[in-house]
């Protein structure tokens, strides 16, 4: 129902629905739920929001984002994220992207994506943490077409805070062949 009333534009309905299911159910079996609170507030506008209600997802998902985002910390999960990636070639990395969907995984990719979304429009800090995250992710529980925007994100960061242009066009590379298949 809330994900119908999400899709209808009756975004406070969609919330209070969402909310519901969240309050009710086991952490991991609310992620789709967590998924609609994140997209009303992205239909809404409300991306500061958006943001703030993701980091709590990801952290209830165990990944490692610190309360306050800080310049060593960034750098330390980047180099982490090329620390696993270098273990990937592009066609290696393409071959994570089978056509066997799983729910859970997909479900959790994208609030990620949506968290990313909302990092973009409000120029979160945390954008470059939540882009690791999800690249990381994605590496290690396969790659969905949801992927993608994330992998292009860290390519833009491989640029702007590090001015490694050759793993941005890897980055690049891999984000075309996600979109490919």
């Amino acid at each position: 129902a809330a994900s119908a009333l999400l899709f209808l534009g009756d975004i406070s309905d969609a919330q209070r629905h969402a909310n519901v299911l969240i309050e009710k159910l086991p952490f991991t079996d609310s992620l789709a739920a967590q998924y609609i609170v994140l997209r009303s507030w992205e239909r809404i506008g409300k991306y500061e929001e958006q943001v703030a209600r993701g980091l709590a997802v990801l952290r209830g998902l165990k990944f490692d984002i610190p309360l306050e985002p800080n310049p060593t910390f960034t750098m330390e999960a980047m180099a982490l994220t090329s620390s696993i990636s270098s273990r990937y070639s592009i066609e290696q990395i393409s071959n994570l992207r089978s056509g066997k969907v799983d729910t859970r995984k997909k479900n959790i990719l994208l609030s990620l994506n949506s968290i990313i979304t909302g990092g973009l429009r409000s120029s979160s800090p945390f954008l470059p943490l939540i882009t690791c995250a999800v690249v990381n992710y994605s590496l290690q529980n396969g790659i969905y077409e949801e992927s993608a925007l994330s992998f292009a994100c860290l390519g833009y960061f491989k640029i702007a805070l590090l001015g490694d242009f050759r793993e941005a066009r890897f980055w690049a590379d891999a984000t075309m062949n996600i979109l490919k298949k």
